[in-house]
């Protein structure tokens, strides 16, 4: 059903091994760039961590814009 779905979505599901951080290299770089993000604006606007749900939403915004 997952299959299905994807290929219609037209998404290419592959599956990783375990500890093979470097076969998703470009999924794990989008991560630590939001991760990055996130702790930036969490620490220039002085909110408390547990924000980081709303500030990670807001900080994939620009992110998902700029990184066609």
């Amino acid at each position: 059903m997952l299959e299905r779905y994807l290929l219609v979505k037209g998404v290419n599901h592959v599956n990783v091994p375990c500890g093979e951080h470097h076969s998703i290299g470009v999924a794990e770089k989008a991560i630590q760039d939001l991760s990055n993000m996130m702790r930036c604006m969490l620490a220039d606007s002085n909110v408390p961590n547990f924000y980081w749900d709303f500030v990670i939403e807001h900080a994939a915004i620009p992110y998902s814009r700029n990184t066609i």
